[in-house]
């Protein structure tokens, strides 16, 4: 009987098992425009108006649905991100090289039917491995610390630099350049 459960397992241990069907992928972009209050205009007003300022590396992910007032949940992603510079800080906080979770929204996560892939503004979910300086507001609604001003709110470091923005953002104009000068600019209120 143990010889036959083996080999009747066989096949699955070598990954001969029957091929599942592909789940078909649903993507939603959700488009946000206009703001209540109109966006920092300055560095300085950058970090005067987040809550949380931080140079982070995203280490791990796991997105999650967050029930809302409308017919449907938001999808969302929170991410683990080890803090290597500590721009500006917050009681909530944890300090530099600890672990901070961010909150962003969208996401991806997969139905019984289908695979569903969220996203706000063009913007893509932050990929584990990437950098970034994020400016955070606290948000008392999901307990957590999420995107200032949105996508506005990440600023994406790449080989040492600003990297270039996929969509229109408030800080376009560092774009390439180094990113140790827009933390300087940053901290000194430029």
């Amino acid at each position: 009987m143990r010889r036959s459960l083996a080999l009747a397992c066989l096949p699955l241990l070598l990954g001969l098992a029957p091929a599942q069907e592909a789940l078909p992928v649903r993507h939603v972009i959700g488009n946000a425009c206009g703001f209540v209050v109109d966006p920092p205009k300055t560095l300085r007003e950058w970090r005067e108006r987040a809550d949380l300022v931080i140079h982070v590396r995203i280490v791990s992910q796991v997105s999650f649905e967050h029930e809302t007032y409308r017919d449907f949940p938001d999808l969302m992603t929170a991410h683990e991100a080890e803090v290597l510079t500590l721009v500006k800080g917050h009681p909530r906080a944890v300090v530099e090289g600890g672990v901070q979770q961010v909150i962003q929204r969208g996401g991806r996560t997969i139905r019984p039917d289908h695979i569903l892939f969220e996203t706000w503004n063009g913007f893509d979910i932050m990929p584990i491995g990437s950098e970034w300086l994020l400016f955070l507001e606290w948000s008392a609604a999901l307990d957590g610390f999420i995107l200032f001003y949105r996508e506005h709110g990440a600023v994406e470091f790449n080989a040492g630099r600003v990297a270039t923005p996929t969509i229109d953002s408030y800080h376009s104009e560092w774009k390439g350049r180094p990113a140790d000068e827009f933390l300087r600019a940053i901290r000194e209120g430029r």
